[in-house]
């Protein structure tokens, strides 16, 4: 058999009826979620029928259906990718969600179930881990996916037909535990989801036969903290007997979006999270060094027992003893003809690029601390400053202008290669001693990522309807990388490369520097402002320097140096964080 027209990243998830794998197209880069169907647990006959409705629906708010792709283990649905991944993984990431995102959300999903349910088509499995989200430059599409379990309706004359006791009982209607089902089953599902993205729990909870009794005959409180227009919305839509709710999705629909109307007005900011009150860093953090000096300083790098600076065109080199205190015991001053604009490191060696005004030329330098050795490597011209180095120091990828990059190695400093990428470079990202990353602004709400290895072989890119910008690779897990949302300057972005996924971490204030380190991220506002996220991207507190910030660095996963200056005078400061997460 052929090689499949799809490379796939990684599993993103594992059904009944089989996995779903991320897939990226080879031959256009389009990214795909394809559903490995097990043969012995879902059968032609079930295949067919799944397939019958995925053909049937074609709307913005459901999963769409693009083919079928056979492989060598069996066949797979092609389907639409959605990297926000699923409801559930958005309700339990920590973040608190905005009245004005839940309401959106679940308009969206009664919109899906209009499209089927005209279409006479009864999904009979409407929980978080069904509906999927779509990532977009001004927020999220909720798409309704997994029909395994759907049925076609009956007649109006014949509204319930006995199917069995399939579906999830946290959401299923009373009659569904009867095997009956109608498009009222449906919505009672939504009413369940609604509460719990109001009230953060659902109205009954309990083993399986538990909550088939409270389904059946079990009343339920809503909080006076919920509005009473989306009370009496979920009070309708939870209704026992089927004929007592909304008569159809579409009046269920045009009732929350009556409610957002009262509620929210005609707002057009898409706010998507509640900010959290993060405990104050102050608690558990000091300062416990301050060393005053004489220049701004602009750049700030810690490697072994090094430190490096930059105050402008001179690199100031500093031995210190250990990691407990700044006491300097040997020091270099290197002073270049032009202004030093970029520092990085491998082993004991830091190289050194510097940017002539006069002549618009880069140039680089590295210097072996150890042989007190500075070695002039390579001048060039290009529109901007864009490199990379390898995590083993062993090649170097430098852009030249928007779309060529030149691969030299460091070992001997001789030409690899030069290859042209397929968008405006932005930056490039070392993902490990073989690969770089290529991130280019293809445009002012999409993103474009392509990867190479060192010997300059390209492969296929593929985009996120995202602009982004200050991205950081991460220390805490292989193929992930930091970002900040450049159209919202308060969201950051978790990405996940293999497979494709992207989380939005609420911010406190615009980011002007990003630290990976093994347990999360440190990030830092011109302002003086610092907060530390854990891995996930919750913010676990948060420092106020009251000094603006001109570099910062990592001693350890505890300690940080930090460059300010405040009434002229520029201050190099140690903090420790005794981080408890």
């Amino acid at each position: 058999m052929q090689r499949s027209r799809y490379r796939t990243l990684g599993q993103i998830g594992q059904g009944q009826f089989g996995k779903v794998f991320c897939g990226i197209d080879r031959e256009n880069g389009q990214v795909f979620a394809l559903k490995d169907l097990d043969i012995k647990q879902f059968p032609t006959r079930k295949f067919l029928r799944e397939l019958s409705y995925l053909v049937s629906l074609k709307h913005p708010n459901i999963i769409s259906f693009h083919g079928i792709e056979h492989h060598q283990g069996g066949r797979y649905l092609v389907m639409d990718y959605c990297e926000g991944g699923t409801l559930r993984e958005l309700m339990e990431s920590g973040q608190k969600i905005t009245l004005q995102l839940i309401l959106k959300l679940v308009q969206d999903i009664l919109s899906a179930l209009v499209h089927a349910h005209r279409k006479k088509i009864i999904h009979c499995d409407i929980k978080p881990e069904n509906i999927l989200l779509k990532i977009t430059s001004t927020g999220y599409i909720a798409k309704l996916s997994d029909f395994g379990i759907a049925r076609w309706s009956e007649e109006q004359l014949q509204p319930y037909h006995s199917g069995g006791y399939t579906g999830s009982p946290a959401y299923m209607a009373p009659e569904r535990f009867y095997g009956k089902y109608s498009a009222a089953s449906d919505l009672y599902a939504v009413g369940i989801l609604l509460y719990e993205l109001l009230v953060g729990s659902r109205p009954f909870s309990g083993f399986p036969k538990d909550l088939m009794a409270a389904h059946l005959s079990q009343s339920f409180n809503l909080s006076d903290t919920i509005p009473l227009s989306l009370q009496t919305i979920i009070e309708k839509a939870l209704r026992k007997l089927p004929q007592r709710r909304f008569t159809n999705s579409q009046e269920m629909l045009e009732a929350v979006r009556l409610a957002e109307q009262e509620l929210l007005g005609n707002s057009s900011d898409n706010i998507f999270f509640i900010p959290s009150s993060s405990s104050s860093l102050n608690n558990f953090s000091q300062i416990i060094k301050k060393v005053y000096l004489s220049r701004k300083i602009t750049n700030l790098s810690v490697v072994q027992n090094w430190i490096y600076w930059v105050e402008k065109n001179v690199l100031m080199v500093q031995f210190y003893y250990d990691k407990t205190d700044l006491e300097f015991f040997h020091d270099y001053k290197i002073t270049f003809e032009d202004e030093i604009i970029k520092l990085e490191f491998s082993s004991n060696t830091v190289y050194i690029f510097t940017f002539s005004e006069e002549s618009n030329l880069y140039t680089l330098y590295h210097f072996f601390v150890e042989q007190e050795q500075l070695k002039k490597l390579l001048t060039w011209s290009a529109n901007q400053l864009i490199s990379s180095i390898d995590i083993k120091g062993k090649w170097i990828a430098i852009a030249l202008n928007y779309q060529e990059i030149n691969i030299y190695s460091l070992q001997d400093f001789k030409f690899i290669k030069s290859t042209i990428t397929e968008g405006k470079i932005q930056q490039i990202i070392t993902l490990d001693q073989s690969h770089c990353l290529v991130i280019h602004q293809s445009t002012s709400e999409h993103t474009l990522f392509q990867i190479f290895n060192r010997r300059g072989n390209l492969f296929k890119a593929f985009s996120i309807t995202l602009a982004i910008e200050l991205v950081t690779l991460s220390k805490v897990a292989d193929y992930e990388i930091f970002a900040i949302e450049t159209n919202k300057p308060f969201l950051g972005l978790l990405i996940k490369l293999k497979p494709l996924k992207i989380t939005r971490i609420p911010l406190p204030f615009k980011p002007s520097f990003v630290l990976a380190q093994s347990w999360g991220y440190i990030l830092a506002s011109s302002l003086g402002e610092i907060i530390v996220l854990n891995a996930q991207g919750i913010i676990q507190g948060e420092i106020n320097l009251s000094a603006t910030i001109t570099a910062i660095t990592t001693l350890n996963d505890e300690k940080i140096l930090v460059a300010t200056e405040s009434n002229n005078q520029s201050c190099l400061q140690q903090l420790s964080l005794k981080k408890d997460f």
